[in-house]
């Protein structure tokens, strides 16, 4: 195969071929996006990922994307589909006819055309974290093209998929929980619940002792890579997490938004405020008083998504303070809302993690979520002790799955202190 070129940097020729791996593919994308005026995507499943805020970022500068989406098997989340609906022109393939699988990406550029065929989804794993397999070529004849065109034609109008998604959205719940796979059904970490954090030190560290807390809790749990994978994790709990507490409005918020905030089933990581019924109000009923307070909460938290990494500690003291003297809210939400918001910086404080960071850190459990008061301990502590940790404060991440666990490192060590009284 002498036309296939290994470099992603140089520049493609007519005719020649890219093969990528999941090493080079969000690097690579982006690139494409910068050079294209137009996007045309078919997809079996999407979620919120980088690769779709690229997409979401090039649409907003007023160029074109077209989406062909599956819905198969809810492996797409509502969010997804809710931010192609708001962004792109999008058409949704409900797999009536045979399950919709393909994995095409069209870029448009000048008058030509580059197509993507290969494994990845337009979601997270297949950007960032499986192992994937792209080719990259001109569509040499539009035969990509015509497929395209042939398929978006044939699903009808937009309109359409508004309806789609309103249903979709309603009866929606994670993908059934994959099985262990037999080469994981005889593993299991060494460590026991609790004392992953206890074996940090470097980076290298860092990442070890998330597989091995992967391997505990999926043998515990009997579910696939419950940290980092898919559906009802703590990694999807973060990244959907994040793109909703920074949106600047939150006057509209789905019921799938609703859960990710509060932290209700399936997104129970980084603590459940399933029993704070004035908070759960607040963000269920859209009456102007509420709407008021959850403006003053987004109001509130804003300066801690803009703050540099050496303030971070300070603002985020005084978001507590503020969210605590709401009524019917307390320190431990608003450091789930700080840890969704800056899951690079903040750390959850809940009543799975509360016990062993006070062991860790020597801080009174009961302190680690209130703001500073006089001489008392706080959160402020906490983030202190957090920064003289080496695999916090400096992070050599290799490739872009260490890259994602590093951008969201402070929110994932939830997962490595968390113990389970169920």
């Amino acid at each position: 195969m002498n036309n296939v070129l290994m470099d992603s940097d140089q520049t493609k020729r007519d005719g020649q071929m890219l093969l990528m791996t999941e090493n080079e593919l969000l690097d690579r994308f982006n690139t494409r996006i910068q050079r294209a005026n137009q996007i045309d995507v078919a997809v079996a499943w999407a979620n919120e990922c980088n690769a779709l805020d690229a997409l979401k970022t090039f649409a907003a500068s007023g160029r074109v994307v077209r989406a062909i989406v599956g819905i198969a098997g809810n492996a797409t989340h509502p969010n997804a589909l809710r931010t192609l609906q708001k962004y792109a022109r999008l058409r949704i393939h409900n797999s009536f006819d045979g399950l919709f699988h393909p994995k095409l990406y069209i870029f448009h550029e000048n008058g030509t055309r580059y197509c993507w065929i290969g494994s990845a989804n337009l979601t997270r794993a297949g950007f960032e974290q499986n192992n994937e397999l792209v080719l990259e070529s001109d569509d040499v004849g539009g035969t990509a093209f015509d497929w395209f065109e042939t398929c978006w034609e044939s699903l009808g109008d937009e309109e359409n998929s508004g309806q789609v998604i309103e249903l979709y959205e309603r009866d929606w719940k994670p993908p059934q929980a994959w099985p262990q796979s037999e080469r994981n059904d005889h593993r299991s970490s060494d460590h026991g619940q609790g004392e992953f954090a206890e074996h940090l030190s470097n980076w290298d560290s860092f990442v070890v002792q998330l597989a091995e807390a992967e391997l505990y809790w999926s043998a515990k749990w009997n579910r696939e890579s419950p940290i980092t994978g898919e559906g009802e994790t703590w990694l999807e709990t973060i990244t959907l997490g994040q793109r909703v507490v920074r949106r600047e409005d939150w006057s509209i918020l789905s019921k799938e938004d609703r859960y990710i905030l509060l932290g209700r089933d399936p997104y129970g990581q980084l603590g459940s405020m399933r029993g704070a019924g004035l908070a759960n109000n607040i963000f269920r009923e859209d009456s102007s008083e509420n709407l008021q307070i959850r403006r003053q909460i987004r109001k509130a938290l804003q300066p801690c998504i803009t703050a540099s990494d050496n303030r971070f500690a300070e603002v985020a003291c005084d978001f507590i303070e503020e969210v605590s003297s709401i009524e019917g809210f307390a320190g431990a939400l608003a450091t789930r809302f700080l840890a969704l918001a800056r899951p690079d910086r903040a750390v959850s404080v809940n009543r799975g993690s509360s016990a062993k960071l006070a062991a860790l850190t020597g801080l009174p459990q009961t302190s680690l979520a209130k703001a500073p008061r006089k001489k008392g301990k706080s959160y402020l502590d906490l983030l202190h002790w957090l920064e003289q940790q080496e695999w916090y404060s400096n992070p050599q991440p290799r490739g872009p799955r260490e890259k994602l666990y590093a951008s969201v490192r402070a929110a994932l060590f939830d997962a490595l202190v968390y113990e389970w009284d169920g």
